[in-house]
């Protein structure tokens, strides 16, 4: 069963991305990575990604949409609540994204 766990698990990386509430941009991401984990009964995603650019008041309002750019795909988690330091924010999300092709 560990074995079968262990190759479930993914990581990723992907160019930029950003943090919304409603239509306002709350946070611009550059350089993102991603490591997925299976946990019963959903997947955890924990996101860390570098701060390109932040508004100062919209980043400490919730709730906030994360969307990544994927290649040719977006990948959104609603609901979110990052976690801003040192000109980088980490994400911990469950359950799988919802993904939308460009």
């Amino acid at each position: 069963m560990a074995d079968e766990r262990a190759a479930q698990c993914m990581k990723a990386e992907g160019p930029e991305g950003e943090l919304r509430v409603g239509y306002q941009r709350a946070a611009l991401l550059g350089r993102w990575t991603l490591d997925a984990t299976p946990i019963v009964p959903m997947t955890k995603f924990a996101i860390t990604a570098r701060v390109r650019q932040t508004d100062s008041f919209w980043s400490t309002q919730s709730p906030m949409t994360l969307t990544l750019s994927f290649g040719l795909f977006r990948w959104e988690w609603e609901r979110v609540t990052p976690l801003f330091e040192n000109g980088s924010v980490q994400i911990n999300v469950y359950g799988k994204p919802h993904i939308i092709k460009e």
